[in-house]
């Protein structure tokens, strides 16, 4: 939801409509703002409501109490869970959520970025210290280390 417009604007529009006596359409296109909301201020005057603008409360969250405490549940015990594997598992319990929803809900709950550090399915400890014994026999200039991070892709040119 936008920022809804400060006091002193507000107060401006409703003195050019009443004390001015401008057309709502001109103060609406000199402010900046929507003919309909010149009108919403000019009705909240003459009905006696403070101009101040109203608090929004906002959506109620979805996940309360004993589901709360289970996604808390969930995410403690198993720190890195995806927000996949959550949407997942609440769904095995009847509850129907999108990713942001459940991100904005940890989110309220406490929970910061998750972190990934999974090691690999495939990690053998033995095909490891294989692996390093090969390794320790050969001579440096026999190892070849490349970067597969990026490549630059330049002319003919050298640039040094």
């Amino acid at each position: 939801m936008p920022k809804p417009f400060d006091a002193d604007l507000r107060a401006r529009i409703v003195y050019q409509v009443l004390i001015l006596n401008r057309s709502l359409k001109q103060v609406a296109l000199d402010n900046f703002v929507s003919k309909r909301t010149v009108s919403r201020y000019l009705k909240r005057v003459e009905s006696g409501m403070p101009l101040k603008a109203l608090p929004n409360p906002g959506k109620p969250p979805v996940i309360r109490g004993e589901r709360a405490a289970h996604l808390t549940y969930l995410v403690s015990t198993h720190p890195t869970i995806s927000l996949r594997e959550i949407q997942v598992a609440l769904a095995r319990m009847g509850i129907i959520l999108g990713l942001p929803m459940i991100s904005r809900t940890l989110k309220s709950l406490g929970f910061g970025r998750q972190t990934l550090a999974r090691n690999a399915n495939q990690r053998s400890d033995f095909l490891r210290a294989a692996y390093l014994q090969e390794v320790c026999d050969l001579q440096p200039k026999q190892l070849v280390f490349f970067d597969e991070m990026g490549a630059v892709r330049t002319t003919c040119v050298s640039f040094f």
